[in-house]
């Protein structure tokens, strides 16, 4: 469920940058935390079952809170959707007019 080497590339450049170095605890890795965010929005599971290799619930919260308040989050649901337009209509063209042919006939 983490991301790809590829999909974080794409994603990188739209979260904010890591904060100069300073006192007290150390930055958290950003790639990390949005993994945990996907896996819970995923597994639909609480918060606090988060898996130890992820940053801690609390701060995988923090961050979702944070970037979903500020509109980040939806910039990156954006960019995924587009990712996946462009392989399915560029890549697999007859699977791409077929989904049309059944959008078309749904409405």
């Amino acid at each position: 469920m983490d991301l790809t080497d590829e999909q974080w590339l794409l994603i990188a450049p739209l979260l904010p940058p890591p904060s100069p170095a300073r006192r007290g605890r150390p930055t958290l890795d950003t790639r990390r935390i949005l993994n945990g965010i996907f896996w819970k929005l995923a597994t639909h599971s609480p918060w606090y079952d988060m898996p130890p290799h992820y940053p801690s619930h609390q701060s995988c919260y923090r961050f979702y809170h944070q970037w979903r308040s500020s509109g980040l989050f939806k910039k990156i649901l954006v960019s995924f959707y587009w990712i996946f337009v462009n392989v399915v209509v560029w890549i697999y063209p007859v699977f791409s007019a077929a989904v049309l042919l059944l959008w078309i006939i749904a409405r």
